[in-house]
């Protein structure tokens, strides 16, 4: 079993058994390091050689960010969208499950569009994905961009609402 951890796994002391492989992004270790307890867990892991840190080819990122895009789930971090390419690429690649662990919602609801188990560590998780659709509350105007705050037409700040609630999710 591969898990590939979020900030959320270091913050909240995920210890998963050692038949685990664990394995995280550059973009989250520069997240956590901010933190100084979690600065000590990731470099303890570090040390140990229990966590393995790798930054997915190319084309997986930018496979997570054609999905982000199509999704209009526009509250992700740069860790995020790192995590979910790293867990497409292990996917691929290796000949084990692959499960992500994160709390973050808009985490676990790219993840299960792009088939990618998730594990959730302090909240219930996601039951359903959701395709968002971003658009002006005064004109009405629907955003062609995910990225747009404020309506190029009448100035107004941007909202999010859903376009399309998708299949049951099973949670673990």
């Amino acid at each position: 079993m591969i898990y590939v951890l979020d900030a959320t796994a270091f913050i909240f002391g995920f210890i998963p058994s050692k038949d685990f492989q664990l394995y995280t992004t550059e973009e989250v270790i520069n997240e956590i390091r901010k933190n100084k307890l979690s600065k000590l867990k990731i470099d303890a892991l570090i040390s140990q050689g229990l966590i393995k840190i790798i930054s997915p080819p190319n084309y997986y990122n930018i496979k997570v960010e054609e999905k982000v895009s199509l999704l209009s789930e526009s509250k992700l971090s740069k860790a995020d969208k790192s995590i979910i390419a790293l867990s497409l690429f292990l996917k691929d690649t290796q000949r084990e499950k692959v499960t992500i662990i994160t709390d973050d919602y808009s985490l676990q609801n790219v993840a299960s569009f792009l088939g990618i188990e998730f594990k959730s560590l302090t909240v219930k998780g996601i039951t359903r994905s959701i395709e968002w659709i971003i658009y002006c509350p005064a004109c009405g105007r629907v955003a062609e961009n995910v990225k747009e705050i404020f309506c190029p037409i009448c100035g107004h700040r941007m909202k999010r609402k859903p376009k399309k609630v998708s299949h049951h999710i099973k949670t673990k």
